[in-house]
Formats: structure tokens, sequence, C-alpha cells
């Protein structure tokens, strides 16, 4: 693995942004290197590193990548074809792919934060979880100013979302709010946070029949929609921090999602 000195200076400010031990559990740092050292003149922020991305960042001569999600596909063991794809992609044309995940969640003004101003619950708090036996401080954030469910959609579709989907759907004032960006509702988290309404980029059958029992009321608004607005908001941070442009791609086509119906 190539670790030069200027590529060695651009990790240490990422790293000061959102540091590793917030999730040191996690898989993050470099998960494709150089083939050989190059000046780093511009910087591709993605999402997902998919080819249409690492494409993208081709034509954009970007000798780097920091990705938010993996090469490897979550609940894969093993690189498939299509992975290897991706790597080889990226190899070829000496570009380096950096991963920062849960620390950019978490962070004090990553994604989650991030997300809670984009859809107008300024004033939320981060909290505490417990995730697969791993304590996260802020691993959630809380808004109790109270808020209705119309005035929250509004708000969400701002962001555009292919789709939102709501679950046990309630009139009035919710007065304490949960809100996790990505996959980012594990059905346990409902029980420890108590939320009368939980808002995530996904949620599974589980979370649903939690919620249920609970009588908690959940919104999701996909996990693209919840993660990928708040991507080009640190975009912007990060060029100022490391003084060389930082472009945002989407990872998924924009007209794809423009075919897709918003309930």
């Amino acid at each position: 693995m190539i670790i030069n000195t200027e590529l060695k200076q651009i990790i240490n400010i990422l790293e000061r942004f959102a540091p590793p031990r917030i999730a040191s559990f996690d898989n993050q740092g470099i998960i494709v290197d150089f083939e050989t050292p190059q000046k780093i003149t511009k910087i591709a922020l993605t999402l997902d590193p998919t080819l249409k991305a690492i494409n993208q960042a081709i034509r954009e001569k970007c000798q780097m990548i920091i990705t938010h999600h993996g090469i490897r596909e979550d609940g894969m063991k093993e690189l498939s074809i299509l992975d290897n794809k991706r790597i080889k992609l990226a190899k070829d044309n000496n570009i380096i792919i950096f991963r920062m995940h849960l620390n950019l969640d978490f962070c004090k003004n990553g994604i989650q934060k991030q997300f809670c101003k984009i859809i107008g619950l300024n004033n939320a708090l981060p909290v505490t979880t417990t995730y697969e036996g791993h304590i996260l401080k802020t691993g959630a954030f809380i808004f109790t100013s109270g808020i209705t469910l119309d005035k929250i959609v509004k708000n969400i579709k701002e962001l555009s979302p292919s789709s939102i989907r709501i679950f046990n759907p309630h009139n009035g004032i919710f007065k304490r709010v949960a809100i996790t960006a990505g996959e980012g509702m594990p059905e346990d988290f409902i029980e420890q946070l108590h939320p009368d309404l939980f808002i995530s980029g996904e949620f599974n059958h589980f979370a649903m029949l939690r919620a249920q029992d609970l009588d908690i009321t959940l919104i999701e608004i996909t996990h693209f929609a919840s993660e990928n607005t708040s991507l080009k908001m640190i975009a912007k941070e990060f060029t100022r921090l490391l003084k060389i442009p930082i472009i945002h791609i989407d990872s998924m086509d924009p007209e794809l999602l423009s075919n897709l119906s918003v309930k």
C-alpha cells in the first residue's frame, strides 16, 4: 500500500473531521490503493463506488475517491466479479479509494447531523445507542421541539426521495422524533430511543412489528436520499479543509430516480 506524504496529510485532515475511533470496529480507510504515487489535485466524494461513479471520477481527472459505502455490497462475504471489476477500473486509472463510513455518519458535522439540518430538525441532539454490542455516542439524533406529520413530510420532500413510506401514521404533534440516516434503523433502536416518530433511510419487517406494538410512526425515505444530499454538503466542507477541489458524484443515476414515483 502506497501512502506518500501528500496523501498522508489528506488522510490526517479527513480523520480529524471524522475520527476513526468513533467506530473503530468498522471497515474504513484505504480500500483500493495507488499503483504508483501521484499528486492529488482533485478528489471525488460519492455514496457508492459504482462503475458509474468511478468512470465519472476518471472523466473529471480525480486521483482519489472518498466513498461512504465499500466496494463489496453489504451482506456479501466475498468480492464478486462486479466488485473486482470496480477495483480493476480504479487501479487501471491510478485512483485511490478511501472509505469513510460510520465515522462520517456519526462525527460532529457528519451525515447524521447534516440530515437533521436538511429536513428542518436543527435542534436535534445526538444520543447514545448500542449497536451489535458496540456503544455509539452519536448513534442517532433526537428532536423534542414538536412537529406534525404533514410538516416533516413537507420538509423531507425537499430531498426529492424516490419514495416516502409511512407506517402507522398519526395526527397531532410528535414530541420525540428519532432520526438516523441510511440503513440506520435496527429494530432494537426503537426500544432504546423511545420515540413516537422514527425517520430513517430504511426500516425492515421487524422494525415495523416493534413500531406496531409500541404504537410508533415510522417514515422511510430511501437509503440514497437520506445520505446523498448530506454528502453534497460535506463535499463543500472538505474543499474548504483540504484546499483542493472536492466534487460530489451521484452514485445513482438521477434520471432513474426521476422515473420512480413519490408517494
